[in-house]
């Protein structure tokens, strides 16, 4: 029992450590959400990606509480430097029923390892780890809603700012009528003003989008927005905290030229620095989600410098392989001087074209910073050395008293 407890904490410690680099493989999609249904079977694919063209062997691992409702095909993959990409499956057999409701993650995790591992090994020999994510729904009984990231949008003084609330239908019931009423509270806590947003109708299992506007005729600084949700008289509430001004650098324009589908797509993605000092290390990460909330691409460009008040094009790409013409949402977002900002888009995706709605630009927010970064990676390091010294002193032990 200790040592099957020292390699699931060795486990776990390697995966958030590798979690904060570059890595070497890459898993696509990120995310896969299934609707429950009893004894239903789905059969998903799924590639895992040699990012650095070299040669590795990748064990796959199932994690989560539903685990032994998902099969892998396979167990352990070993990769060439030719083989830029393997495509692989697992199985999903649900039972007649789950009785927690909600949404259940099942993680589909895959690990660099050494050469000599074998498939029940503790994987002390680790050096990257990448997951896809499996999101079971299971519906509430009667009505139930889940509320997804609040977006604020266009959140400059004297602009229309915009909040957009995915809302998700997880009750065994239609929903008649789902409408909000957003309370916009100052830096102090004091309310400003009430808004409204529009109202919808929404299905069982399905998704949808409240939106409501706000002229913010307010000074820059940090607000909240208190949100209560009514859902045919029953009531939620949900709070987001945002930033009014401050934008330092903005997104003009996203474009696609010269696409097919199946092809990889380059978004060319214009900027501009409204500052008055040159910015350094500026990149863009774009993530692309379908109807069904699925992560279908994921990507980020180069890290590019812009003049003051310059401009600049910043490049992500999206392979395409496999993807149906429609609408696909997608949340763009710049990373630059430790801060971000964002834009919603919507991309409608055809066989020679993709054309890209920009919905507005989102709070610039502080993010983690390198040192902080390398200091966590420091300490997990030793920990993981603790452990694993720690797990080699027990099995000599065991082994010296088996002999005695």
């Amino acid at each position: 029992m200790l040592r099957q407890n020292m390699r699931k904490l060795s486990l776990i410690v390697i995966f958030v450590i590798f979690s904060q680099i570059v890595l070497g493989i890459g898993i696509t999609p990120g995310r896969h959400t299934t609707n429950f249904a009893p004894n239903a079977y789905e059969k998903v694919n799924f590639k895992i990606i040699n990012n650095e063209n070299k040669e590795m062997q990748v064990a796959l691992h199932v994690e989560g509480e539903l685990k032994d409702y998902v099969k892998l095909h396979d167990g352990i993959i070993d990769l060439k430097a030719s083989n830029k990409e393997y495509e692989t499956f697992y199985e999903v057999k649900l039972p007649d029923k789950i009785e927690k409701p909600g949404n259940h993650e099942i993680r589909i995790t895959a690990i660099e390892v050494s050469k000599n591992y074998k498939e029940g090994e503790s994987a002390v020999f680790v050096t990257t780890a990448v997951v896809s994510q499996l999101f079971i729904r299971v519906p509430y009984p009667d009505k139930y809603i889940e509320v997804g990231e609040i977006s604020v949008l266009d959140a400059e003084v004297d602009r229309a700012t915009k909040f957009i609330i995915p809302v998700i239908n997880l009750g065994q019931k239609d929903i008649s009528k789902l409408d909000a009423i957003i309370d916009i509270l100052g830096p102090t806590g004091q309310k400003i003003t009430s808004i409204s947003t529009d109202s919808k109708k929404i299905n069982s299992m399905d998704k949808t989008e409240l939106v409501a506007q706000w002229k913010a005729e307010v000074n820059p600084g940090k607000y909240k927005a208190v949100v209560n949700f009514n859902y045919d008289n029953n009531y939620l509430k949900k709070e987001k905290s945002f930033e009014i001004g401050n934008l330092l650098i903005e997104i003009i324009d996203v474009f696609v030229k010269d696409f097919k589908l199946g092809s990889v797509a380059k978004f060319n993605i214009l900027v501009e620095n409204k500052w008055s000092e040159k910015i350094s290390d500026v990149y863009a990460g774009m993530k692309i989600i379908d109807k069904s909330n699925n992560l279908v691409g994921d990507s980020k460009s180069s890290n590019e410098n812009i003049e003051a008040l310059g401009k600049e094009e910043l490049n992500t790409f999206w392979d395409t392989e496999g993807i149906k013409e429609g609408n696909y949402d997608a949340d763009l977002t710049l990373y630059y001087t430790g801060k971000t900002s964002s834009r919603r888009l919507n991309t409608q995706v055809t066989s020679n074209a993709i054309t890209v709605d920009m919905l507005g630009t989102g709070k610039v927010i502080a993010v983690q910073s390198e040192t902080n970064k390398n200091l966590l990676l420091g300490i997990l390091v030793v920990i993981l050395i603790i452990i694993n010294v720690g797990w080699f002193v027990y099995i000599k032990r065991r082994n010296k008293n088996a002999q005695n």
